[in-house]
C-alpha cells in the first residue's frame, strides 16, 4: 500500500476522536499519542469556547514550550487577542510582576538563567566562602546549583535542607551554607532563577487568600498541555489555579511519552490529573497522522510492555509503509560507516538532508558517527547545541541592556564591564564584587578610565531605553561597547554576526510584541529555543527529539546497558527506557533503522556488548532483518563482519561516495584534505580548471563548507586515519 500524505492540519475537518474532546463539555483528560493532532485539538477547544461566548480572559492554555505557545497564538490569530497562551514559566513572569510588591520583588526584578546562576554560586564559594576554585578540588558550583534547583521544583525552601545534610550528602551540606548566600545576593539585586519564579507563584496562591481567590475568579476554562512533561511544582500550582466544579480543566498528555524525570516529570501526573482535575473521565486520540502503519506497530508493541498505563493504541492513516530494519554490526564503526552510506542513499533518492535524523540514547555515541559523516561529506548539525541567546558573546551584550535596566544588577555588571577588555579586570572586579548592591555607585564615582567608559557606554544605552527604543538600545550596547569590532579585529566574524542578529531580534521583539525593556530581556532568558539548520542531517539525543519528525530516523546503539542504560534491571527503569525508546520510533514518518553491535569502544578498550533486552518485546515479524535472519550481520554493510579481516580491525571502512572528479590539481571529491587555517576538511565538490579550479571543502573543526581557489588554497592530502 503506497504512502498517502496526510497531516492533521490538512483536512477539513476534526476525526471522530478529535471533534469529541473538543465538544465534551466538562473536565477531561485527553490521552494524545505521538502525532495525533493535540495541537489542532487544543486550538479547536479554545475556538470552540471563544464561539460559545466564554470572554477569552478567563481562558488559559498552559503549554511546555514557548514554541508550542507561539503555533497556537498563531493558529488562533486576532480571535484569540485576550486568551493567555504561554509557558508555566512565561505565567510565572506575568504573575509575579502583577504581584511583585507583596511577593517583596521590585516591579522590574530580572530572571538568572542557569549560566548566571552557576556563575554567582561560584562567586560565593570563592569570594565569600573561601573555598578554592573547582580545579583545585573545591566544590563544582553546578552541584550545588542542581541542589538549590530540585529543592525550589519540589516546593521546598532553605528549611528542607538539612534532612539531606542530616544523610550525608556533602553537597548538600555544602549548599546548606550557600543558599542564604545566594538568596540574599538575589533579593540585593532584584532577581529569581528560573525555579524561584514559580515557587513564589506557588506561595502567593498558598499563602494569600485574596490573591487565590483573584485568579480563581479570572479563570473559567484551564488547559493543560504536555501534561507528562510537568513537574510536582507545576501541578500543584494547577491546583491553586482551580475554583473548584466552575472551572473547567482540560489537561492533554500521554504517559506513554514521559522521558524526563530528571526534571521532575512523571506518568503519574497524567493519571493523577484524571483522578483529581477530570473525574477520570480519559478521551484518547489514537489516529496518527505521522508514521506509516508498520512504523505504529512497532511503536504499540515497544510499549506495550509497561504496566499502568492509561493505555491506548496507535493507529495510522498513512499507508502501510516499509517494515522497520533491525540491522547488527560486528563493531561500531561499522554501524557509523553503515549509516552514514544509507544516508548517502537517502540523499541520493531524495530525501532532504533536513527529514533525515539520528538518534542515540546519550551524547558519547555521536563522536564516531561525526567522524563517519565528515569523512563522507555530509552535512550535519548537532541539535540540542548552544542556543542564541546563550552564546557567550550575545550575553554579553544582553549583560549592558540589564545594567542599563537595573544598575544594582551586580552579575550582568560584572559579566560585561570588562568586555571587551578595558583594564577593568580581577582586582577592579573583587573590589566591584565587595561593594554588591553598590557596585554601580562605584562605578559612578570612580576616575578609573576603564570605568569612565563603561559609565559613559551605559548611559547612552539607558537613553534609548528611557524613550522606549528597544532596538535603539541594543545598537548602542553593540556599536558603544565595541564587542563587535574587538570580535571583529580577533577574526572572529561569526560572533560578530550574532551581536547583529541581536538587534534583529529586538526589532522583531517591537514589531510582534511592542513590550518593555524588561518583557524583552525576560523573554531572551526564558525562550530556549535553537537557531534552525537547514539543509542538514540532524544529530541528537533521543531526549532532545522529543516534538520532532523526521521522514528518515536512523536509531543506533540499542544495547543493554546503552538502551536500557546501566540499571536495567531496576522495574522502574525498564519503563523509563521503554518510554525513551518508544519516543524514538514515533519520531519516524516513512523508514525507521534500527542498529545495535557486538563490541564497542567504551573508554578506550573494545567492549563485548549485548543485544538490548527491549527488543524482546518486539515480536519478530515487526522488522525487515538485513539478510533475513534476525542474528545476521548487516549484509548491506560490505565491510561488516566476512571483510572485518581485510583491515585487521584498523582502519575505517571507506564510503560510497560521489563520482570521483579530477582537476588540475590531482583532487578527488571524497579525498580528505588539510588547510593550515581551517584544519582537516573533505572534498565534496570541483569546479572550473587550471588557476580558475576552485574545491569546495567541508572542514570538520567547525562543520562549515567553503570554496577555495586550488591555487592559492595550499590544500594538502590526509593520510588514512587509523581507528583502532
Amino acid at each position: 500500500m503506497p504512502i498517502v500524505e496526510v497531516a492533521p492540519g490538512d483536512v477539513n475537518r476534526l476525526n471522530d476522536q478529535q471533534q469529541a474532546a473538543v465538544d465534551y463539555p466538562g473536565s477531561a483528560l485527553i490521552l494524545a499519542g505521538a502525532g495525533t493532532g493535540k495541537t489542532r485539538v487544543i486550538v479547536a477547544r479554545v475556538q470552540s469556547l471563544l464561539a460559545r461566548n466564554v470572554p477569552p480572559h478567563e481562558i488559559l492554555a498552559v503549554t511546555y514550550t514557548n514554541k508550542a505557545a507561539r503555533e497556537m497564538r498563531n493558529r488562533l490569530g486576532q480571535a484569540g487577542a485576550g486568551v493567555i497562551i504561554s509557558t508555566f514559566h512565561s505565567f510565572g513572569v506575568r504573575f509575579l510582576r502583577a504581584h511583585a510588591d507583596v511577593a517583596g520583588l521590585p516591579s522590574n526584578f530580572q530572571i538568572l538563567d542557569t549560566t548566571d546562576q552557576t556563575a554567582m554560586i561560584k562567586r560565593i564559594l570563592q569570594e565569600d566562602m573561601g573555598l578554592p576554585k573547582l580545579t583545585d578540588g573545591g566544590p563544582n558550583p553546578k552541584d550545588i546549583r542542581a541542589v538549590i534547583t530540585k529543592l525550589k521544583e519540589n516546593g521546598q525552601r532553605f528549611a528542607d535542607l538539612p534532612a539531606l545534610v542530616n544523610r550525608g550528602n556533602e553537597v548538600a551540606a555544602c549548599a546548606y551554607d550557600v543558599y542564604p548566600i545566594y538568596e540574599r545576593m538575589l533579593s540585593n539585586e532584584g532577581k529569581v532563577d528560573f525555579g524561584e519564579l514559580l515557587l513564589r507563584m506557588l506561595e502567593l496562591l498558598r499563602d494569600h487568600k485574596d490573591i487565590r481567590s483573584q485568579w480563581q475568579r479570572r479563570f473559567s476554562h484551564i488547559l493543560i498541555d504536555e501534561l507528562q512533561d510537568i513537574n510536582n511544582l507545576q501541578m500543584k500550582i494547577v491546583g491553586y489555579l482551580k475554583n473548584g466544579k466552575r472551572t473547567v480543566m482540560f489537561g492533554v498528555g500521554d504517559d506513554d511519552q514521559s522521558i524526563y524525570g530528571f526534571r521532575g516529570a512523571s506518568p503519574q501526573h497524567v493519571r493523577d490529573f484524571a483522578r483529581q482535575h477530570a473525574a477520570n473521565k480519559v478521551l484518547r486520540l489514537e489516529k496518527n497522522y505521522r508514521s506509516t502503519e508498520n512504523i505504529l506497530a512497532l511503536a504499540n508493541a515497544v510499549i506495550r510492555g509497561n504496566d499502568g498505563r492509561l493505555g491506548k493504541t496507535l493507529t495510522g492513516v498513512a499507508g502501510t509503509g516499509s517494515r522497520p530494519l533491525l540491522e547488527r554490526y560486528q563493531k561500531d564503526y561499522h554501524e557509523a560507516y553503515a549509516v552514514a552510506r544509507h544516508i548517502v542513499a537517502q540523499r541520493s533518492a531524495g530525501t532532504p538532508a533536513e527529514q533525515i535524523a539520528v538518534l542515540y540514547r546519550n551524547n558519547a555515541l555521536s563522536q564516531l558517527l561525526e567522524t563517519a559523516l565528515n569523512d563522507s561529506g555530509i552535512l550535519f548539525s548537532i541539535r540540542g547545541g548552544t542556543r542564541f541567546f546563550a552564546r557567550e558573546e550575545v550575553k554579553d551584550i544582553i549583560a549592558y541592556l540589564q545594567v542599563a535596566a537595573s544598575p544594582q544588577n551586580l552579575q550582568a555588571l560584572l559579566r560585561s564591564v570588562n568586555k571587551p577588555p578595558r583594564k577593568a579586570g580581577a582586582k577592579v572586579q573583587a573590589q566591584l564584587s565587595q561593594a554588591g548592591a553598590n557596585a554601580w555607585d562605584m562605578v559612578v564615582a570612580s576616575d578609573h578610565p576603564g570605568l569612565r567608559d563603561y559609565r559613559r557606554i551605559i548611559e547612552k544605552i539607558r537613553a534609548a531605553i528611557e524613550l522606549g527604543d528597544i532596538k535603539g538600545a541594543t545598537e548602542a550596547a553593540v556599536t558603544n561597547s565595541g564587542l563587535q569590532d574587538y570580535l571583529i579585529g580577533k577574526n572572529m566574524h561569526e560572533k560578530a554576526g550574532n551581536l547583529d542578529e541581536l538587534i534583529s531580534a529586538a526589532a522583531r521583539f517591537i514589531e510582534h510584541e511592542n513590550g518593555s525593556i524588561d518583557e524583552f530581556l525576560s523573554q531572551v532568558t526564558l525562550d530556549p529555543e535553537l537557531d534552525d539548520d537547514e539543509a542538514r542531517v540532524s544529530l541528537m539525543t533521543i531526549h532532545s527529539a522529543k516534538g520532532l519528525e523526521f521522514d528518515c530516523v536512523f536509531l543506533i546503539g540499542l544495547e543493554q546497558g546503552i538502551l536500557p542504560g546501566r540499571h536495567f534491571d531496576d522495574p522502574n527503569e525498564l519503563e523509563s527506557e521503554r518510554r525513551l525508546l518508544y519516543v524514538a520510533v514515533t519520531r519516524a514518518r516513512r523508514e525507521l533503522r534500527m542498529s545495535h553491535v557486538d563490541m564497542r569502544r567504551q573508554r578506550g578498550d573494545m567492549k563485548e556488548m549485548g543485544r538490548s533486552s527491549l527488543l524482546n518485546d518486539i515480536p519478530d515479524k515487526l522488522f525487515a532483518h538485513v539478510g533475513g535472519r534476525k542474528q545476521a550481520f548487516a549484509s548491506s554493510d560490505k565491510y561488516s563482519a566476512t571483510d572485518n579481516n581485510r583491515y585487521g580491525g584498523r582502519y575505517a571502512p571507506p564510503v560510497a561516495r560521489a563520482q570521483h572528479v579530477s582537476s588540475s590539481g590531482g583532487f578527488k571529491v571524497g579525498q580528505k584534505v588539510v588547510h593550515n587555517r581551517f584544519g582537516p576538511g573533505v572534498i565534496v565538490a570541483l569546479e572550473g580548471s587550471g588557476d580558475k579550479a576552485k574545491a569546495r571543502v567541508t572542514f570538520f573543526n567547525d562543520r562549515k563548507t567553503r570554496w577555495l581557489m586550488l591555487q592559492t588554497a595550499n590544500l594538502k592530502a590526509m593520510r588514512p586515519r587509523r581507528i583502532a
